[in-house]
């Protein structure tokens, strides 16, 4: 007998599949047929998950064609209930082994080619939350919330677990991909700070002097050390001597200089990238905790 499910969650399963395409190139027909068999779909539930993604990949390619100034008459590879069907009888292991060749390709792309906002704007739904428009009492999106807060789910369904393990594995891309840009902005913001002191240094500002400048520009204590190894690192590849600092009256520092506005740049990417590994940390661990639910429960549901 097949699940039992609402249009929220086949909606769900419809968005989930458009947002694998378009953020990581996944194909439809494949990332469908996964989302089939985890739910045991049958073929009338298939044919509305099937429309809904079409709909949503169509629309956000719309979209951003129309941003671009291009053709709005787009075409995709899109999803068809038939070739899932085919999909679906070769094998789970078969169609999952694709998926997971597309998502490792995908990682090597500098840049997807349609952003999730586009997606976003298709269904209105907001980067914040990229589930607000689906029902918190859909059963699949509280179990994922329970989760994530450490509750006790309790007695829940195979059904609703394997849609709360794909909303908690969409979420732990998204921190992964966080994570990426967090790091990025990071080294570029040091690199940046890294050149204005080398620049200090080569113009005959000595090494003193910029350490008294950071010591004054009313930083905190972990910025000003975090910068203060800098310094020494630049000076170092220079053969910079440390020399007398100029400055006399600690009030005069240029709390705007780059010098100063770069160090609080380069702390506050430093902070984001520790949360943002954190917050991925944390949802691995609750993907992990989920996966081990959904094995008890196959296994319950089995005996």
């Amino acid at each position: 007998m097949h699940a039992s499910l609402n249009r929220f969650e086949l909606e769900a399963m419809s968005k989930i599949a458009a947002q694998a395409y378009l953020d990581g190139n996944r194909p439809l027909n494949q990332e469908i047929a996964k989302i089939a068999g985890e739910n045991d779909l049958s073929e009338e539930q298939i044919k509305r998950v099937v429309e809904g993604a079409n709909t949503l990949v169509n629309g956000a390619l719309v979209v951003r064609a129309r941003d671009e100034g291009g053709d709005p008459r787009v075409t995709f590879d899109r999803a068809d209930s038939q070739k899932i069907a085919g999909l679906m009888d070769t094998g789970t292991m078969e169609a999952e082994a694709l998926r997971k060749q597309a998502e490792i390709s995908g990682l090597f792309s500098v840049e997807p080619e349609v952003k999730t906002a586009d997606l976003d704007r298709t269904v209105g739904k907001t980067a914040d939350d990229p589930y607000a428009d689906i029902p918190k009492s859909v059963d699949h999106m509280k179990l994922a919330t329970d989760l994530l807060a450490g509750q006790d789910p309790g007695s829940v369904t195979t059904a609703s677990l394997s849609m709360a393990r794909q909303v908690l594995e969409d979420l732990r891309h998204q921190a992964t991909s966080d994570l990426s840009l967090a790091k990025e902005a990071m080294f570029a913001s040091e690199t940046e700070l890294r050149q204005q002191i080398n620049d200090l240094l080569l113009t005959g500002t000595s090494t003193a002097t910029v350490r008294d400048v950071i010591k004054h520009a009313g930083l905190d204590d972990k910025t000003s050390n975090y910068v203060d190894g800098l310094v020494t690192k630049v000076a170092a590849g220079l053969s910079a001597r440390e020399g007398q600092s100029s400055l006399i009256d600690g009030s005069i520092v240029n709390k705007n200089h780059p010098l100063v506005s770069g160090a609080r740049a380069v702390m506050e990417n430093v902070e984001g990238a520790v949360k943002t590994a954190r917050r991925l940390d944390k949802i691995t661990t609750v993907c992990r905790h989920a996966d081990d639910l959904y094995a008890e429960a196959l296994e319950n549901a089995r005996g």
